[in-house]
């Protein structure tokens, strides 16, 4: 947190100022804790403030070392901080039977996300902004788009996921 303040050239009040302006005051005396490991935690809505006011996803803001890093994952439990960055954003999948199946689960949501964001891609390219360079998808890449959509929104259903607009039992 500290290195990441120090980049943006700010002081531990700036950063105070910012939470309070975002919302969620945190004091400076309370950030110096934090910077210096004093501080036994910092709840979620404390973490996101802070990545916010600090420009940096909450992942990066807790597993901000080198990615050989030893970092405590859990008590007793220590990985390099990459690792500890992958895990905490559903890329490699963790050692108990609750946390894979959750990582299961978020493996369908980023097909579902990836998919949508081949089709938002594509209505992009032919937005008429684009202007000459506009870019016309092939009615097949489209269909495979919308296919594509349909099967990871059944998949996200099945997985327990809230699907909005998704009917189980038709074509989406």
């Amino acid at each position: 947190m500290k290195k990441r303040r120090t980049e943006l050239g700010l002081s531990a009040q700036a950063v105070a100022d910012r939470t309070a302006e975002a919302g969620h005051p945190i004091g400076r005396g309370a950030i110096a804790r934090m910077e210096t490991g004093s501080r036994g935690t910092v709840d979620v809505a404390e973490l996101v403030v802070l990545a916010n006011v600090l420009e940096v996803s909450p992942a990066a803001l807790l597993w901000h070392d080198a990615p050989d890093t030893q970092v405590e994952l859990f008590p007793d439990v220590h990985e390099s901080a990459g690792t500890a960055f992958r895990w905490t954003v559903g890329e490699l999948p963790p050692n108990t039977e609750e946390s894979a199946r959750q990582y299961s689960r978020l493996q369908v949501l980023r097909r579902l996300l990836n998919a949508r964001y081949v089709l938002t891609k594509f209505s992009k390219q032919r937005h008429p902004r684009h202007g000459k360079n506009a870019v016309e998808p092939s009615p097949e890449d489209v269909a495979a788009a919308y296919d594509a959509i349909h099967k990871a929104e059944a998949e996200a259903a099945a997985a327990g996921w809230t699907v909005h607009g998704y009917k189980a039992g038709t074509d989406g």
